[in-house]
This record gives C-alpha cells, sequence and structure tokens, in this order.
C-alpha cells in the first residue's frame, strides 16, 4: 500500500478509470472505492487526513473539483 498525505481539501484524477480505486483511512477502514461503481468515475476529492491506497493510480490536481 502507498501512504496518502493530504494537508487540505485536494482534487484527484483517476489514471486508469477500467481500474478499481480503494482507498483506507488511518485506521485502515475503506473510505473510498470506486470497486462498486459503474461507471467507474475519473475525478475525485479528498479532505484533509492520511490515507493508504490500496488499489488504483491517482494523481493529485492543482485544485479540488467543484460539484453542485
Amino acid at each position: 500500500m502507498r501512504e496518502l498525505f493530504v494537508p487540505r481539501k485536494t482534487g484527484f484524477r483517476v489514471l486508469d478509470p477500467t481500474k478499481a480505486v480503494i482507498i483506507r483511512d488511518q485506521r485502515g477502514i475503506v473510505f473510498y472505492s470506486t470497486a462498486d461503481m459503474v461507471p467507474r468515475v475519473t475525478w475525485f476529492n479528498l479532505p484533509a487526513g492520511r490515507y493508504q491506497v490500496e488499489q488504483g493510480g491517482i494523481v493529485s490536481t492543482q485544485y479540488p473539483r467543484k460539484y453542485k
């Protein structure tokens, strides 16, 4: 697993939407998963915190994604 520190609300882009993204919080509990989503998302936000990326490739973006 890859450690991920998010200092403030941050947007992320999924590198390969055909593969599920699974992110766990610092306690090891699944915080975010695209495994059951159809179609899978390509952008999402995470709040500040420490995470572990269990599966999937993501990169941070310059700004958080805005939703209506």
